[in-house]
């Protein structure tokens, strides 16, 4: 009961802490037959409440085991669909429980489900593809030698244009489902050696599905040339991939000339106070409408949920010590403080008016606050960008040209 009623409370979440999510074969999951999911690893926790959200099946997860020690959060992390996995950072002394979690997932398997295995192990931030871990292959072996029905394994790549940032892109893209029908009745050494070729060649699916740089130098340079390339249209994931094959294909010299270039418009960004604003373009009519007719919507909105937003982002701010953990973290204390502002909200709207004008007057903040996030934040920032440019292009002409010049390189390096 608690999975279903967070799956649409965070669906809700989710079509608003993003820009965008893009899809691209996940249909294939839906198909009733056991299923392991093999996806690459960036962003912790938010990694399981974008796919849970997503699909439409159920999934179970595989995660840290130091989250299950307490009593109540082992009960209430398994309630959602998650199972634990010990490594060897959380003691030696609990790897032994591993076998208990993979036959759980089996279990799973045989009455026809979906477990999700990150088969990095960890989780990294940065745009790295790194090496597969056996685990996640030995258990397909093992599932198709001893479950009626052998799984299909789906490889999935999962992509944040700014893993730790809101009102970003998610790019979620399926490859083509992986048959293992063929890996029944080994023997031990079979067994063994299947899992190995089965780990190469999902090594092989997985990486066009991710966005990752063949030097780790270069993942920076590629998180903020795919910022920059979101500010310009609504690309594509071919288009992403696009970009990161021009990087990883540059030369030191010409990826140190590429760097400098982006740290310099950075910082006449910062200087020139763009900073928080899109690349700037014109300011359309439609714009202005929007900006004068949602003004007052807008700002009851943003007035509205300013606080259960301002708490959640201290309670981040102060609790969260890995960085890979703060989205996660954000949102899920968001949704929840929400939730209960809201629920306070309708109890002061019905003391001071009605029951049912307390549900109306929720209902239209609540809209107000969607229209606020998808429509009118961006618009303001893109205009605001616009009248900025136009003023220093009246009082700071040589600077502002030098910025556009820069600026103008960029975008037809991204335009790929």
């Amino acid at each position: 009961m608690l999975y279903y009623f967070l799956k649409i409370v965070m669906k809700l979440a989710l079509y608003l802490y993003f820009r965008r999510i893009v899809r691209s074969g996940l249909t294939q999951i839906d198909n009733g037959r056991p299923t392991l999911i093999l996806a690459n690893h960036t962003n912790t926790f938010m990694d399981a409440i974008v796919m849970g959200m997503v699909l439409q099946r159920r999934i179970y997860f595989f995660t840290r085991g130091d989250m299950f020690r307490n009593k109540w959060a082992d009960k209430i992390l398994r309630s959602i669909g998650l199972l634990p996995v010990y490594r060897l950072s959380e003691g030696k002394e609990n790897l032994y429980r591993n076998d208990t979690s993979n036959e759980e997932a089996m279990d799973i398997l045989r009455k026809g489900g979906a477990v999700i295995i990150y088969g990095e192990g960890g989780s990294d931030m940065a745009k790295i593809l790194r090496p597969l871990k056996k685990g996640p292959f030995r258990l397909a072996v093992m599932a198709a030698n001893e479950l009626d029905q052998a799984p299909l394994m789906v490889p999935i790549g999962i992509n944040y244009t700014q893993p730790g940032a809101a009102f970003t892109s998610l790019y979620l893209q399926a490859g083509q489902a992986i048959e293992t029908q063929h890996l029944q009745g080994l023997d031990d050494t079979g067994r063994s050696r299947a899992a190995l070729q089965l780990m190469r060649q999902v090594s092989q699916e997985l990486a066009p599905l991710t966005w990752h740089t063949t030097d780790a130098e270069n993942a920076l340079l590629a998180d903020q040339l795919l910022a920059l390339q979101e500010q310009v249209h609504r690309p594509s994931f071919s288009d992403t991939q696009a970009l990161l094959t021009r990087i990883n294909a540059m030369n030191a010299d010409e990826t140190a000339v590429l760097k400098q270039q982006v740290a310099d418009f950075l910082v006449w960004k910062d200087k020139l106070q763009l900073d928080n604003a899109p690349v700037a373009t014109a300011t359309h009519l439609r714009t202005v409408i929007l900006l004068l007719l949602g003004a007052l919507p807008a700002a009851a909105a943003w007035l509205f949920h300013w606080l259960p937003i301002k708490i959640s982002k201290r309670i981040a701010d102060k609790k969260v010590k890995e960085v890979d953990f703060y989205s996660s973290v954000f949102l899920s204390c968001a949704v929840g403080l929400t939730m209960i502002w809201y629920i306070i909200s309708f109890v002061i709207f019905t003391l001071l008016f009605h029951a049912w004008i307390g549900l109306v007057l929720l209902l239209g903040l609540a809209l107000a606050g969607i229209f606020y996030l998808k429509a009118y934040r961006l618009s303001m920032l893109q205009a605001w960008a616009a009248y900025r440019s136009k003023r220093l292009r009246q009082s700071r002409p040589k600077e502002w040209e030098q910025f556009h010049a820069l600026q103008r390189v960029l975008l037809d390096f991204v335009k790929v």
